[in-house]
């Protein structure tokens, strides 16, 4: 989560409704196709992983009432005002979880999820905030174990260091494999609309206005 939020006034009756622990992350289930939460039985998990203050998340959960959407951010303001946005539109498929991503991911069941976004996460270009970036190698692998047999992972970034970061990343990972015919990445931004959920969010408007390219990548899965 980019920048620093104000402080964020948010009820119990709004956390109780769409903020849930780590802990609570493993009473994500998956039965057959299906995904049993609180109650409630979903056709698909996503997730998204620096899910900011919710922007994206909401409109998927919104727009797809049978998905568990599940949103991942250690910005706690950041968190309260998804949770806020959840509330105030009764998304009650749409769950947000203030905690490192690393973290809360090992407490996901096994090939559950459909898609994992990873959206504009924070690049950390300074040598001593090498331990703190995300999209490794590592995570990477562990983004894998949570995928369904046909699931993707995505990241989406407009920062160039970051770009060339993961593209390293990439050189020899073997348990993905590119989705599009002309490497791991596309900038087409209509093209990757036309074949996957994608919802603008602050951050992907404020890279537009700035005439940022931005890169979606996808990773898709090749599990037997």
């Amino acid at each position: 989560m980019k920048g620093r939020l104000r402080n964020v006034k948010i009820t119990e009756e709004a956390k109780n409704f769409s903020l849930i622990s780590k802990e609570k992350i493993e009473d994500i289930r998956i039965e057959g196709d299906k995904i049993y939460f609180e109650e409630k039985i979903f056709d698909d998990l996503v997730v998204e992983i620096c899910s900011g203050t919710g922007d994206f998340l909401t409109q998927y959960a919104f727009f797809n009432p049978e998905t568990l959407c599940l949103g991942i951010d250690y910005a706690e303001n950041a968190i309260f005002r998804a949770v806020k946005k959840a509330y105030q539109k009764q998304l009650d498929n749409c769950k947000f979880c203030c905690n490192d991503a690393n973290a809360a991911i090992d407490l996901l069941k096994l090939d559950c999820a459909t898609l994992v976004y990873i959206n504009f996460p924070d690049p950390w270009p300074k040598r001593r905030h090498e331990k703190r970036r995300l999209v490794t190698d590592k995570f990477l692998y562990k983004i894998y174990n949570i995928l369904k047999k046909s699931g993707k992972c995505i990241i989406i970034t407009d920062n160039e260091w970051y770009k060339d970061f993961i593209d390293y990343q990439l050189r020899d990972i073997k348990l993905y494999r590119p989705y599009y015919s002309q490497g791991w990445f596309i900038t087409d931004n209509q093209k990757f609309c036309d074949q996957f959920p994608f919802y603008e969010s602050g951050y992907f408007n404020k890279a537009k206005s700035a005439g940022a390219t931005v890169r979606f990548y996808v990773l898709d899965t090749h599990k037997l």
